[in-house]
């Protein structure tokens, strides 16, 4: 039976915490928003520490730390499994390293000590009256670190929100206790401009009453979600969960009643906000915090109906195979750790993957491309999984499209100063017919006369004016009413 001493018998000070690293050990912080912040000071600065060589894993840092050089002349290295532009730069230049691994792997490479960890600090909560103390908004792999590192410290931080999940360990299965009461990393909230707004109106027009959509962190999301709060029944399902997730909690747009397994509720491993974003978690049971390989798996998210998977990135190509990623996206394994629900939720057979992008760049130029011919490190293959792309001007619809169709339909959401110019390039390339005419895309599509009708069974209807895009199924509607027209003249002249 656990008793106030256990803890208390656990509890060491700095100097302790530095004569349990030795030379040459790897060490493993937790990571984000609950990250052990005293600790990461005490051992990235102490004096007793130079030229130890030690290795510093994370799976994702947060805040500033570890921005700077000052591992050069601390004589550590820096190790972690974010990606993006940031860590492939860091990681050429010599100042930083870092995995390249699926984020399902990576619980996968401590289970079985592929990086074998020597002292492990984990941010957790106070023990409660039985001893369980609680690792709050960031669970990722911890669970397999804890199990397998040689030395097991818990930054004991009050200041870290009580969730519910999988989120318990027991003062037992650490082997000490570091105590702090720094406050949680947090994230700057900045306001989305009219385009992103826009957006957001468009991919909320796909999301039906009672789907279960992945979201994830940035400005295009909190637009997404703003849109979202007139739906109902909806379920989140993502690596991490920002901001947003308050207005849609507080609008009523979340279920209350669907069961997590069918994609209700709110489920993630990450938070990472504002403190009122920590605040709003604490003590919440709608929202369940779990290890990625439970959270992530593509053959469990594929039965969720009614999937919905929203990816933001910087461009496209016409044929909607490769993205160039935002070389801030780097949370967990950047655009990886969200393909990974992009992907299962192409597998479902009813998902929707949505990728939304602004039009244009900031120098102006155009998002949607023929190739990618710049920021090679970047570029991403989307395997034919997205089925749609969100532009300020409009949804292109490409699920079951050819190529043709594909680059006809992403032509028709570029800029309208933009659209000649591929246009003329895609058919250079042989991706559009040669006599195909630019005119119809041309034209500055009305897109303000969409709308949305829902009917009595729940069944919602876009109803839009024609595109260029539709020009095939025109084609066949075209030879369909001819047939039906003929029988039924034939029909008529057989009439008595």
């Amino acid at each position: 039976m656990y008793k106030a001493e256990d803890f208390d018998k656990k509890v060491i000070d700095a100097h302790k915490l530095i004569s349990l690293i030795k030379p040459g050990n790897r060490i493993f912080f937790s990571s984000g928003p609950s990250m052990p912040v005293r600790a990461v000071e005490l051992i990235t600065t102490s004096e007793d520490l130079l030229g130890y060589d030690l290795e510093i894993i994370q799976i994702v840092a947060a805040g500033d730390y570890f921005q700077d050089d000052s591992f050069f002349s601390r004589n550590y290295r820096y190790k972690t499994f974010h990606s993006g532009e940031t860590a492939f730069m860091e990681a050429s230049s010599g100042k930083k390293d870092y995995y390249p691994a699926n984020l399902l792997e990576i619980p996968y490479i401590f289970a079985i000590q592929a990086i074998g960890i020597d002292v492990a600090v984990i941010t957790t909560s106070p023990p409660d009256k039985r001893g369980y103390m609680n690792l709050g908004i960031s669970i990722d792999a911890a669970d397999e670190v804890i199990k397998n590192a040689g030395i097991v410290i818990a930054e004991v931080n009050p200041n870290l929100p009580i969730t519910y999940g999988d989120t318990l360990i027991h003062i037992d299965q650490v082997d000490h206790v570091f105590l702090s009461e720094e406050p949680m990393i947090e994230r700057v909230r900045t306001p989305y401009d009219s385009l992103q707004d826009r957006i957001g109106w468009h991919v909320s027009n796909l999301i039906q009453d009672g789907s279960t959509v992945v979201m994830h962190v940035g400005r295009i999301f909190d637009a997404i979600a703003q849109h979202l709060k007139t739906k109902k029944n909806l379920g989140i399902l993502t690596n991490v969960v920002s901001d947003w997730v308050i207005d849609l909690v507080e609008a009523g747009a979340i279920s209350l009643e669907r069961k997590r397994e069918f994609g209700g509720q709110i489920t993630t491993s990450y938070c990472y906000g504002t403190q009122e974003l920590y605040d709003y978690v604490d003590y919440n049971q709608l929202f369940g915090f779990y290890p990625i390989t439970k959270l992530a798996t593509p053959l469990l998210i594929r039965r969720i109906p009614k999937l919905i998977s929203i990816m933001n990135v910087e461009k496209i190509d016409v044929t909607a195979a490769r993205v160039l990623v935002y070389s801030g996206d780097d949370l967990l394994s950047g655009y990886e750790s969200k393909f990974n629900f992009a992907a299962a939720t192409a597998f479902s057979g009813t998902g929707k993957v949505i990728f939304a992008l602004k039009s244009v760049d900031q120098n102006g130029e155009s998002n949607i491309v023929i190739s990618h011919n710049k920021n090679p490190e970047r570029v991403r293959s989307t395997l034919s999984a997205a089925r749609y792309v969100v532009t300020e001007y409009g949804v292109a619809s490409l699920f079951g499209k050819s190529i043709r169709e594909r680059v006809i339909s992403l032509i028709e959401v570029a800029h309208p100063d933009h659209r000649e110019a591929l246009f003329t390039q895609a058919k250079e390339r042989g991706y559009i017919y040669p006599d195909q005419i630019y005119r119809s895309i041309a034209a500055n599509y009305p897109a303000h006369l969409g709308t949305v009708k829902t009917f009595k069974d729940g069944l919602e209807l876009i109803i839009r004016p024609i595109k260029a895009s539709d020009e095939d199924m025109m084609r066949r509607l075209f030879y369909k009413s001819i047939e039906i027209l003929s029988i039924f003249y034939q029909c008529q002249s057989n009439a008595p």
